[in-house]
């Protein structure tokens, strides 16, 4: 029974390609994106409607197609840039930079194997550039700026002169 529901044995089920058959559909995306590597067919063309069920599966996959090489690297000039600014509040101990860090690692990782690096509709995609935006101005922002909590204390003000 539990072969019949799974399918275990269906040359079709697309196990025996990797990753449930996401191996094939990053094939048939690469050979897509090699007629537009360099600025790919626009934002959102690596979509069902374009390339039925070989739409990405693979958010670096999905953003070459879109937006060929250069907007794969402007995306992650970003994303690196954001994730070494962090490192110096993760070694200290900074909880909110923590957080931050392991999550934009986590959003990178799922990146691999669904096709969620740009797709605004997704709400993590929203958080993700939000934080990405946040650490890449948090240091040219006022002092008074930020989570609460983490701005420097209150100065104090000169004794004025009698």
């Amino acid at each position: 029974m539990i072969d019949n529901v799974l399918k275990l044995h269906d040359p079709y089920r697309g196990m025996g390609t990797g990753f449930t058959g996401r191996v094939d559909i990053w094939k048939t995306s690469l050979d897509v994106w090699k007629r537009r590597p360099w600025f790919g067919y626009g934002f959102r063309a690596c979509s069902p409607e374009y390339l039925g069920h070989y739409a990405g599966h693979n958010g670096y996959i999905v953003v070459m197609v879109n937006m060929g090489i250069v907007g794969l690297l402007v995306y992650l000039s970003f994303v690196i840039h954001a994730c070494l600014k962090l490192v110096p509040g993760v070694r200290r101990g900074d909880k909110f930079d923590i957080i931050v860090f392991w999550y934009l690692l986590w959003y990178l990782t799922v990146g691999m194997f669904e096709g969620v690096a740009i797709n605004f509709a997704n709400p993590h995609t929203i958080l993700f550039f939000l934080l990405v935006s946040y650490v890449l101005i948090r240091g040219r922002l006022p002092d008074d700026a930020g989570p609460p909590g983490r701005a420097d204390p209150p100065r104090e003000r000169p004794a004025s002169a009698p």
